[in-house]
């Protein structure tokens, strides 16, 4: 059931992309993306080992996917972007995470 459910949200994400993307500024939308990927893996970590984490992590290579769906191909302005560092996001190149502590 939920996998029908993400199967359909990332079919309206890729047709309505262009849209989405329209005069708004990239480091938004990266944002949304990478919440809903941090929200994903915080959902599987409570259902797995249960409510108590501290830290997520979050795979580079993944946002990287979700961003090129709608053309954005450059994450390093985001990684250095405000919005990034402001919401206690942090990026570690050597392993390609993003890693958010709460």
């Amino acid at each position: 059931m939920t996998r029908c459910i993400l199967l359909n949200a990332r079919h309206i994400l890729q047709n309505f992309a262009r849209y989405l993307s329209y005069k708004r500024d990239n480091n938004e939308l990266l944002f949304f993306l990478l919440r809903q990927l941090v929200h994903e893996q915080t959902t599987y970590m409570r259902s797995r080992y249960g409510p108590d984490h501290d830290v997520v992590q979050v795979s580079e290579k993944d946002l990287l996917d979700r961003a090129r769906q709608i053309n954005i191909v450059n994450l390093q302005p985001f990684f250095e972007s405000d919005i990034f560092k402001c919401n206690n996001f942090t990026h570690d190149p050597v392993r390609k995470t993003i890693v958010q502590a709460f």
